[in-house]
């Protein structure tokens, strides 16, 4: 019994390791009981102490970015409807008012009689991953020397430009300047 209950608990702390490590945070919801039960990661994903973590779904939602809410509180009543898992991307600000962006995945488990009784849940903290993304886009559409938006940028927005003009009956018009000499301006 007791070599069953340390290979428990080793099985446990790899666990709560490997959810630090993947910055992937995660709770479960019994329905009937209303009770919450919330891995360590999640609370440092949030940034709350363990403590004063009484009330968890307040604590929830009121971390979610308020612009963000209500598409998390709709992704989170189809999973209760039981209309397949949900995913989403949101952002949360935590305490210290740091906003991070996160994945939540919401997936309801039925009983033997197919009725819902328990919520798994999973915060994945993407907030790196956002940034970088944020660069690329930047680095793609930017000139690297000056960070002037860049030809493609402006075939970008030219072919936004063209389809609005074209919904809502507009014109548009192009301005093309050409500079003389412009070669030996932009080589000093």
């Amino acid at each position: 019994r007791r070599r069953v209950e340390e290979a428990l608990r080793g099985t446990e702390d790899n666990l709560r390791e490997a959810q630090r490590l993947a910055h992937l945070g995660s709770w479960e919801w019994n329905l009937a009981t209303g009770d919450r039960l919330w891995s360590d990661e999640l609370y440092r994903i949030l940034g709350i102490d363990r403590q004063n973590g009484d009330n968890q779904q307040d604590i929830f939602t009121g971390a979610v970015h308020k612009d963000d809410r209500q598409t998390v509180t709709e992704a989170l009543d189809h999973a209760l409807a039981g209309e397949t898992p949900a995913g989403i991307d949101h952002r949360i600000v935590r305490h210290d008012g740091t906003e991070r962006f996160v994945h939540s995945q919401f997936e309801i488990v039925v009983d033997e009689h197919a009725r819902p009784n328990r919520m798994l849940a999973t915060l994945h903290d993407i907030t790196d991953r956002k940034h970088l993304e944020e660069r690329l886009v930047h680095q793609a559409f930017h000139d690297p020397l000056t960070g002037l938006p860049n030809r493609a940028l402006f075939s970008n927005r030219l072919e936004h430009a063209l389809a609005r003009s074209r919904r809502q009956a507009h014109r548009q018009a192009v301005l093309f300047l050409d500079l003389d000499h412009f070669k030996l301006i932009n080589d000093t």
